[in-house]
């Protein structure tokens, strides 16, 4: 039988996905994959993937992740691949458990991050002496300081523990994505953040008092959310 579905298979009613599935998501080269066990490192799903014709990167995020292809074709063919595929370890008696879910990736992301993979090599080239700091979450760059103003010296406020970065002083590059206004709860009444989402995962790192387009002191990185490292992150 054929490997690759027919060229109308998205007008007439959905393309063959793999064990019985039948998605009517437009097809792409960048395949979304959900439900993977929490105590299933996202390093083995690309293990398996990585081994597939056309594999270009994995991006995590949280209990599922995006894997890019260079061809659609090849995508397509990943996906009835492993649909369903249940990965080792995903019981305690050892069993194969539920398998992963997969579908065509909704958001045209792959390009945004392919530029951004290439921004941040040309970037790790180019840091000098600044102190590099990574999202703890999929080590994608976020912010650098200047010398020897790390974030462990850095005042932390007392109401969350977040770290005190003065922007005028200390910051000095930052690459994040604005994520939705926050209200929250204090004691003198309501607090307005702005987060700073990673621009890999958009997983929150720190927030503004303030819109990015407005000036402020501070901004203030979120405990744990960052690790200090200038190469290997994604």
């Amino acid at each position: 039988g054929e490997i690759f579905g027919r060229a109308d298979d998205g007008a007439s009613g959905g393309v063959w996905a793999g064990k019985g599935a039948v998605t009517r998501t437009k097809p792409s080269r960048t395949l979304f994959v959900m439900a993977i066990p929490r105590n299933v490192p996202h390093s083995e799903v690309e293990a398996a993937f990585s081994k597939e014709p056309g594999y270009e990167g994995l991006r995590s995020r949280r209990n599922m992740c995006f894997i890019d292809f260079t061809d659609v074709r090849y995508a397509t063919a990943a996906l009835r691949k492993y649909q369903g595929h249940a990965f080792g370890r995903t019981r305690p008696d050892g069993g194969a458990g539920p398998g992963i879910a997969i579908d065509y990736d909704k958001d045209a992301v792959s390009k945004r991050n392919r530029e951004y993979e290439r921004q941040r090599r040309a970037a790790d080239a180019d840091d000098g002496d600044a102190l590099v700091y990574r999202c703890a979450c999929c080590g994608a760059r976020f912010l650098s300081l200047e010398p020897g103003e790390p974030l462990e010296r850095l005042p932390k406020r007392r109401t969350d523990g977040a770290t005190c970065v003065e922007e005028d002083r200390v910051l000095r590059e930052l690459w994040a994505c604005k994520a939705p206004v926050k209200l929250i709860k204090r004691a003198k009444g309501i607090e307005r953040q702005w987060p700073l989402a990673c621009s890999s995962c958009d997983v929150p790192c720190a927030y503004r008092p303030a819109p990015l387009d407005r000036p402020t002191r501070f901004m203030y990185v979120l405990a744990g959310a960052l690790r200090e490292g200038k190469g290997g992150g994604g």
